[in-house]
């Protein structure tokens, strides 16, 4: 039953913790099998990220953010945008987002203010996500922000300070023009 799934689950997190990734894989997926949604997305990690199946990674993302787990909907996000499907990546990071995850607001965050991965420049949408995120995360918005969106520093405290005094700036102010003209 779920309890068994659980105990199983807590058996893969302290072999992954202590670096035993095949004994960690193995427990996941005992649970996961069980309908254990938090043991199908920590599988889905771990064979993507750390054991190179990145099949597997997507089957088992799938199953858990079918399940509506916010964390799933976020790392099948990452792989869907990371293999061209936009569209489905910011779908599941507005699920994600309906569930306050931070992750995905910061992600919604830098699609909608830097006009990336598909979406229309949106001021409004970025900075309520932007918002949620940067209360949620504090400091480390800034860190992911900056890597998401590919901007600077400046940039990203600026976008962060705009949204938190409820976005009534323009996110072109800073350096935008440094970043969008590569050449």
């Amino acid at each position: 039953g779920v309890g068994g799934a659980d105990a199983t689950y807590r058996l893969g997190l302290e072999a992954e913790e202590a670096g035993d990734l095949w004994a960690a894989s193995s427990q996941f997926q005992a649970a996961a099998e069980a309908g254990h949604t938090l043991a199908m997305q920590r599988l889905g990690v771990l064979l993507g990220e750390k054991l190179g199946d990145p099949m597997g990674a997507m089957q088992w993302l799938f199953c858990a953010a079918a399940a509506g787990l916010a964390d799933a909907e976020v790392d099948l996000g990452d792989r869907l945008r990371h293999n061209g499907d936009l569209a489905g990546a910011m779908g599941l990071y507005e699920k994600a987002a309906a569930q306050n995850d931070s992750r995905a607001m910061l992600r919604l965050s830098a699609a909608y203010l830097g006009g990336m991965w598909g979406a229309s420049l949106d001021l409004a949408r970025g900075h309520e996500n932007l918002r949620g995120a940067a209360i949620a995360e504090g400091e480390g918005a800034k860190e992911e922000l900056m890597s998401l969106a590919e901007i600077s520093e400046e940039r990203a405290v600026a976008w962060i300070q705009e949204a938190l005094a409820g976005g009534s700036t323009s996110p072109s102010k800073g350096n935008r023009s440094s970043s969008s003209g590569k050449s």
